[in-house]
């Protein structure tokens, strides 16, 4: 993601969807993989958690 760093899963252990992250992942309903949310790690531990993006087109800054 262009440097950036993307979760794995959640704080409270949610799992992320891979594909999702990407934008490659087109299930609809619940994922396999995991939650369609955005995995971008915004600050210190802290994830984006939008539902609309994945971190590849997520525009929150990060800050580490």
């Amino acid at each position: 993601m262009g440097g950036r760093k993307v979760a794995k899963t959640m704080k409270d252990g949610t799992r992320l969807c891979p594909a999702f992250q990407q934008g490659h992942c087109k299930a609809k309903g619940p994922c396999a993989q995991g939650a369609h949310r955005c995995g971008l790690v915004v600050r210190g531990e802290r994830v984006c958690g939008a539902p609309s993006h994945g971190a590849s087109t997520c525009r929150q800054s990060t800050k580490a």
